[in-house]
């Protein structure tokens, strides 16, 4: 999970023109954790409405979940844009069993996403 304040997000962000949503994605976990994912199965699409923590600026937000192997790289923040960085700290492996007491920070049921993952790969 990637560390944000003082709870947790999925690592994520905006698409830029011209890239697709899988290279948004791979960018995204690039920048935020360090590691180099292969996108897989699509796991939900939800709206979130939120307030920019920086500019205050109110947004609407369509989050798209995948699930992902993990082909490399090392957990770090090395990535992460100067602006990300006053707020994102190191990315985190969390047990599964800790998932329903985390503080997570945007508007949908993280724990549900995380649960169905885990029953799609059979571990849950």
């Amino acid at each position: 999970m990637s560390r944000q304040w003082d709870g947790y997000d999925f690592p994520g962000g905006g698409i830029n023109l011209g890239e697709t949503i899988h290279q948004a994605l791979c960018r995204e976990v690039k920048e935020e954790t360090g590691l180099n994912i292969r996108p897989g199965q699509l796991l939900a699409i939800e709206d979130s409405f939120f307030k920019l923590p920086v500019s205050k600026k109110y947004v609407h937000s369509i989050l798209i979940y995948f699930l992902c192997q993990i082909l490399g790289g090392k957990v770090s923040t090395k990535f992460a844009s100067r602006e990300e960085k006053t707020y994102l700290g190191k990315p985190e492996w969390i047990s599964l069993s800790s998932v329903g007491s985390l503080k997570f920070y945007n508007s949908v049921d993280s724990a549900s996403i995380i649960d169905k993952a885990r029953k799609l790969q059979g571990r849950g």
